[in-house]
């Protein structure tokens, strides 16, 4: 299973915090993790507490395999996104790509886990300016 790739230098969406926070980190500036919705869950959420990389990726890595899907209730192919400024590295989109790909297939095993339709399905994002 594969996970969407998009290259990010224009945004296209009418409105929302996704837009509002892809504007700003394409001049880059990054939001904080927005307000608490009633009902619902954040559409933006920012983890910055980590200054080294190896735990920033141990992190997400963490956040795809326990969090987001068993805890929260993400489906990890149509619900979330990741933004990463850079291609290359431990947190560019390649290493990245490969990573999360193994953790949804795995977390897909012994259920039916449907394709996203390559449109419109959030998948990893590599930011340009």
């Amino acid at each position: 299973m594969a996970i969407p790739t998009t290259v990010l230098t224009r945004i296209i969406r009418q409105a929302g915090a996704l837009k509002e926070n892809s504007t700003a980190i394409l001049t880059g500036d990054v939001q904080p993790t927005s307000d608490v919705q009633t009902g619902a869950r954040r559409p933006w959420y920012v983890i910055d507490k980590f200054v080294d990389r190896d735990d920033v990726r141990r992190m997400l890595l963490l956040l795809f395999e326990e969090v987001l899907r068993e805890r929260l209730g993400y489906d990890l192919i149509r619900d979330v996104q990741v933004l990463t400024p850079t291609h290359k590295g431990p947190l560019g989109t390649v290493e990245l790509n490969i990573e999360l790909q193994r953790l949804c297939s795995k977390s897909c095993s012994g259920s039916r886990c449907l394709p996203s339709r390559p449109a419109t399905a959030p998948g990893l994002i590599r930011v340009t300016r």
